[in-house]
């Protein structure tokens, strides 16, 4: 009898494992949210933010947030908050987004970073610098770039 089995478990094994093995994919609305919830933070609406952000388990209160952002996100009250340069990236079987609060010219940029097991809603974040954030990218796959930072170059012109 265990004979017999054995050529089904293995076929059925065989089907099962592409879908096992299949990463979820990104709702890239995610994005979007990442980088409102980032400026209702930078706002002190932190209320709003969670409604954005809509975890799917352990949702942090408002206080919790607020406190999050002072300890770990301390130049958000002190800058232009950007929302162009953003980067979606799975890692380890993982999504997560990252939103850096100010164009990342220089490595110790703070950084919003959001994370997604399931690609389609939030379920944790942490703030990081965008250095770590860069480290991640070398091993990440897929990496979804919602604008890839280009440092600007200043051009002289001559005085006529």
């Amino acid at each position: 009898m265990k004979s017999k089995l054995l050529p089904i478990l293995l076929i059925l094994l065989a089907v099962a494992s592409p879908a096992l093995a299949k990463p979820a994919k990104l709702d890239t609305a995610l994005i979007d949210d990442a980088k409102q919830a980032l400026t209702l933070m930078a706002d002190g609406e932190y209320k709003q933010a969670l409604k954005v952000l809509a975890f799917v388990k352990n949702e942090p209160s408002a206080a919790q947030l607020s406190e999050f952002a002072q300890a770990s996100l301390s130049d958000l009250p002190n800058v232009a908050v950007q929302t162009e340069v953003t980067v979606a990236y799975r890692l380890k079987g993982v999504w997560r987004v990252a939103v850096p609060i100010e164009a990342p010219s220089f490595d110790s940029v703070q950084t919003l970073v959001l994370r997604s097991k399931n690609g389609k809603a939030f379920d944790a974040y942490k703030a990081m610098s965008w250095y770590e954030v860069e480290s991640d990218l070398a091993s990440a796959d897929p990496v979804i770039w919602q604008e890839a930072y280009e440092p600007s170059e200043m051009f002289l012109a001559a005085d006529d």
